[in-house]
């Protein structure tokens, strides 16, 4: 769950720095709508954020409850 939060949090940046390996200057934002994905991290990190917190505390109590 972590993994997952922290990659749903990063993966508008991602998908741009990979399209860039394919499209000449992919982070210009007047050429397509690839260059504007990375304002959705303004979405997505914080959410992501939510994830990871709820996934190491969820982690945590099944440590403690093992013991």
């Amino acid at each position: 769950m972590v993994l997952a939060g922290i990659l749903f949090a990063i993966s508008p940046i991602l998908i741009t720095l990979v399209s860039s390996l394919l499209i000449e200057d992919a982070f210009n934002e007047g050429i397509g709508s690839i260059g504007a994905l990375p304002w959705l991290t303004i979405l997505t990190m914080p959410i992501g954020f939510v994830v990871v917190i709820v996934g190491l505390a969820l982690g945590t109590r099944n440590h403690v409850s093992r013991r």
